[in-house]
């Protein structure tokens, strides 16, 4: 991992090299400031990420419920591109240093994942029953999974054997695919046949025949904002308004220990299990990581849509035993007293990004379908809140190294638990209210089906 880092920043090539800001200090080793250099640009990045995508989503969600979900998916991916454009120039300059690596926030002006995923799940819920959202929901994160341990793992021998630049133009091409097939494969606009809850297509909407100057006026309106924020206050048909920022709370809350986790897991295994042969704990971290991501792929594209089109779970059971399996996995890093055991933790939360998808999906549940896009509108920009938060365990692992290595664990721990409860608390309202429970409709005895039966 830090000698990835090392080659991205190019922080360490030269004992005389001028850093920003100031010299490289001379009482100070490679790799500790190496360290240092990653924790103050994760801060400068994680504040140029949030407030476009915060602002972006706002104005984004209710105006794809007008018209559709394809500019929420392509315009991302325009950001990405530009991003990798950048990045085949900057990859052929040796002179180039840490603070460049900003530019990979350029897609974020663009609203980046946050604003992608918005769009993408905004569109399943469009056509997908509700009977199959979660385990759609679920497969398509397996899937973003699966793109990113693909690229790891090709990305590794391509820039070993040619370089940066090739990475970045075959990133690119991908997208640029990506973008051509969203006008080929989205539908523009969709309505439900409210009688079967079945998604129907539209051939004649007035509300379509609009300029696209207008189309754009539209997007920028502040009223946009107004109803995405105001989506957590309307009553759903359960009738409990605060259900809904129940799970809103749940989503901010698993979003910010999932990034935590990210960054804390690897800076406490080296502390509490250190190697002297760097190279050699890299491979051991890249290992543990990728089972951890294979957990997860399989927990979503298997676990998920078993317990839910068989087993006929509702979503928030599949919160319970996502952050059942992290509080485990939390006591397990503590008490953990070699390397070998972390893969026990690693293993009981392969549903710690089920219990996201599932979240989503509740409240997708429980508000109309007419403002879905308002709905992951607001999610996307808890979402970006809760990035924009997460270098803040940089300090707080820092800051209690010496007298508690473990304590975002214990927070996590605690957090967990007050989850957990409100998890409970959901299932039984869903219960009570038939909230995502689909069940075979009962036998009704009429006089056809008595002749039927004859």
């Amino acid at each position: 991992m830090i000698k990835v880092r090392t080659g991205i920043f190019g922080s360490v090539k030269s004992e005389n090299r001028s850093y920003w800001g100031a010299d490289k200090p001379e009482n100070e080793g490679a790799e500790t400031y190496v360290e240092f250099q990653i924790y103050r640009l994760a801060f400068v990045s994680a504040a140029i990420k949030a407030l476009p995508c915060i602002v972006l989503a706002m104005l984004a969600g209710p105006w794809s419920d007008r018209f559709g979900r394809k500019l929420l998916i392509a315009l991302p991916l325009i950001g990405f591109v530009i991003a990798d454009a950048v990045f085949v120039t900057l990859a052929s300059i040796e002179t180039v240093g840490p603070d460049y690596i900003l530019f990979e926030t350029i897609h974020d002006l663009f609203g980046g994942i946050p604003l992608l995923m918005l769009g993408a799940f905004a569109y399943i819920v469009d056509v997908a029953p509700k009977e199959t959202r979660s385990s759609r929901m679920a497969i398509l994160e397996a899937v973003f999974l699966v793109g990113l341990a693909l690229g790891d793992l090709v990305g590794g021998p391509i820039d070993s054997f040619a370089g940066h630049s090739p990475i970045y133009i075959l990133s690119l091409i991908l997208i640029l695919a990506g973008i051509l097939s969203v006008p080929a494969f989205l539908k523009l606009k969709q309505a439900v046949n409210k009688s079967d809850q079945v998604p129907i297509m539209v051939t004649e909407d007035p509300e379509l025949e609009v300029p696209s100057t207008s189309m754009m006026k539209i997007f920028f309106k502040p009223k946009n904002v107004s109803q995405t924020l105001a989506i957590g206050t309307q009553k759903p048909e359960s009738g409990n308004r605060g259900i809904v920022w129940i799970l809103i709370l749940i989503f901010f809350f698993l979003e910010l220990v999932t990034l935590g986790e990210k960054i804390t897991d690897v800076m406490y295994v080296r502390e509490t299990f250190p190697s002297e042969d760097l190279a050699a704990f890299t491979m051991w971290w890249n290992t543990f990581y990728a089972i951890f991501t294979a957990w997860g792929i399989f927990c979503l594209a298997v676990m998920v849509p078993v317990l839910k089109q068989v087993y006929h779970f509702c979503d928030p059971t599949i919160i319970l035993i996502a952050v059942i399996g992290g509080f485990l996995r939390s006591i397990t890093f503590l008490l953990a007293t070699d390397r070998a055991h972390l893969f026990i933790g690693s293993f009981v939360d392969m549903f710690n990004l089920a219990g996201i998808v599932a979240t989503r999906s509740s409240l997708a549940s429980l508000v109309d379908d007419k403002d879905i896009g308002k709905l992951f509108g607001l999610l996307a920009v808890v979402q970006s809140i809760a990035s924009g938060l997460s270098p803040l365990y940089h300090l707080m692992f820092e800051g209690t190294q010496n007298f508690h290595p473990g304590l975002s664990f214990c927070i996590h721990a605690t957090i967990y638990i007050i989850i957990g409860l409100a998890a409970i608390y959901l299932i039984l309202h869903f219960r009570r209210n038939r909230i995502g429970y689909f069940q075979k409709p009962e036998f009704v005895e009429t006089e056809a089906n008595v002749e039927n039966i004859n």
